[in-house]
């Protein structure tokens, strides 16, 4: 499909500080990417705030660009968001009408449904809605938003959480025991779970961790089992793929998660995952597909996840070359594309 239109697209892009760039920041850097494979014409808007002298040079840049893209009048105005949604939305909205443009959300992160019911703050709930009150059509990451957005909007779609595909993916098929965690050293990735369980010689595990440190009294932790722990700095993003690679299954043994990033980028090295049953998890990883699930906090459910693994690791790595094209963030951006395309928007 050829796409000779305009369209202006709103979303983080990547910060200089590579300790700063969330999950949403490198699924918009990877969009972007996938629009100008596909040749899409696009004016672009950063709204990523860290990438700006001030919050005054920001809100003129944004009103610029408002201007600018009035000018040029895309045929629509989509903004890819976690939060700042709630008072960008109410602004576009305004130039969207006055272009009879279609607009368009793709909202990142799982906590939409607390924002809609309240439990973040009346003035949230407010907002949120109304902008689903604005908006033409909405992407959201997971089956469990859309159902509950079926009942609110007439155009919800899934844009899940998507990666680029790992030309140099190749099976393991024997286990070694090497593990690695990436995410934040802290309590809520349940790092200091992996600590208490990596002290069990039975398991005859090594776990790297990468990663911001945001407890250092778990990272002295980590250096007292330097057998079984180690803690491995940040992965710069380039190596990500090729570091995965170089073990045998991905930890994330956490309390709170959305729809984790980190599992597609295993699933895309063909590697299993050992991860708790929580947020959008159970929607990535089905028991024994994929990987093995336990609940958080469960330390005797945690080793014997990591036992099965060792015992059923050739079945759990082989089911995860089709779990990746699941994930081809290609498929997804076209499908997005087709979704929102002139002949399909709503205007």
């Amino acid at each position: 499909m050829v796409y000779n239109y305009m369209r202006a697209i709103l979303g983080p892009n990547i910060s200089d500080d590579s300790s700063q760039n969330g999950g949403a920041v490198l699924l918009f850097n990877n969009f972007l990417y996938e629009l100008d494979k596909e040749n899409v014409k696009y004016l672009y808007f950063d709204t990523n705030k860290k990438n700006y002298r001030n919050l005054l040079f920001f809100i003129f840049s944004f009103i610029c660009y408002l201007i600018n893209s009035s000018i040029r009048r895309p045929v629509s105005y989509e903004l890819h968001s976690s939060n700042d949604y709630l008072f960008i939305i109410p602004i576009i909205t305004i130039i969207s009408r006055l272009n009879k443009s279609t607009l368009v959300l793709r909202k990142f992160g799982a906590e939409f449904e607390n924002t809609l019911l309240g439990y973040n703050g009346w003035l949230k709930k407010v907002m949120s809605r109304l902008s689903l009150k604005c908006v033409n059509i909405i992407f959201v990451e997971t089956k469990f938003l859309k159902r509950f957005l079926d009942d609110l909007h007439d155009n919800v779609n899934i844009f899940p959480n998507v990666r680029v595909r790992y030309k140099n993916a190749a099976l393991k098929k024997v286990y070694d025991g090497k593990l690695i965690f990436i995410g934040r050293i802290e309590k809520e990735k349940g790092v200091h779970d992996i600590i208490a369980i990596a002290k069990d010689p039975a398991l005859n595990v090594h776990i790297d961790f990468y990663g911001p440190v945001h407890d250092n009294k778990l990272l002295e932790l980590i250096k007292l089992h330097p057998k079984s722990l180690t803690y491995k700095g940040i992965i710069d993003k380039a190596e990500i793929y090729k570091t995965i690679a170089s073990y045998s299954a991905l930890v994330l043994p956490s309390y709170k998660e959305g729809y984790p990033g980190v599992i597609i980028e295993s699933f895309m090295c063909y590697r299993p995952v050992i991860s708790t049953e929580v947020g959008g998890i159970p929607e990535i990883v089905q028991e024994g597909v994929g990987g093995v699930l336990f609940p958080p906090g469960d330390l005797q459910g945690f080793r014997a996840a990591i036992t099965k693994l060792e015992l059923h690791y050739e079945a759990l790595a082989e089911s995860t070359p089709n779990l990746s094209k699941k994930y081809d963030s290609s498929l997804h951006t076209k499908n997005y594309l087709n979704i929102t395309s002139c002949d399909n928007s709503i205007t």
